[in-house]
C-alpha cells in the first residue's frame, strides 16, 4: 500500500511540474505576441489565431512530456493535463475578469483544443 501512495505523490508532483512548464510556455508566448502587437499593427484575427496556437503548442508539449515520463496510458495522462490546464486558465480568467466565459461555445472550443492537443502529445510521445 505504501508503494501506491508514493507513486501517486510522484504523479501529482509530475502533473504540477508539467502545468507549471505549460504556464511558463504560455507566458513567454504571450509576451512575444504582445511585442508583435506593439511593433506592428496586426488584426484581431491574428490575435485570435495566436492565442489558439499558444494553447495548441503549450498543451501538445505538456501532453508529450507527461506521456514520455509516465510511459503508460499516455493519452489519458495527456487528456488529464489538458483538462487541468483549461481549469487553471479558467480560474485565472475568472480572477481577472470576475466572470467565467460569456460564451459557452467558446469555452467548449478552448476545452476541446486544450484536451485534444495534450492528448495528441501524449499519444505521440
Amino acid at each position: 500500500m505504501e508503494l501506491k501512495s508514493e507513486e501517486n505523490k510522484k504523479r501529482i508532483i509530475l502533473l504540477l511540474k508539467v502545468l507549471l512548464a505549460q504556464g511558463i510556455i504560455t507566458m513567454i508566448a504571450i509576451l512575444i505576441v504582445s511585442a508583435i502587437l506593439l511593433k506592428w499593427n496586426v488584426s484581431a484575427n491574428f490575435l485570435q489565431l495566436a492565442v489558439i496556437v499558444i494553447y495548441l503548442v503549450s498543451n501538445f508539449l505538456g501532453g508529450f512530456v507527461i506521456g514520455k515520463t509516465v510511459g503508460k496510458q499516455k493519452f489519458l495522462w495527456g487528456l488529464i493535463v489538458g483538462v487541468l490546464y483549461f481549469v487553471v486558465l479558467s480560474v485565472v480568467s475568472f480572477i481577472i475578469h470576475k466572470s467565467f466565459y460569456g460564451d459557452v461555445g467558446y469555452a467548449m472550443t478552448v476545452l476541446g483544443i486544450c484536451a485534444g492537443s495534450s492528448m495528441l502529445g501524449g499519444m505521440l510521445s
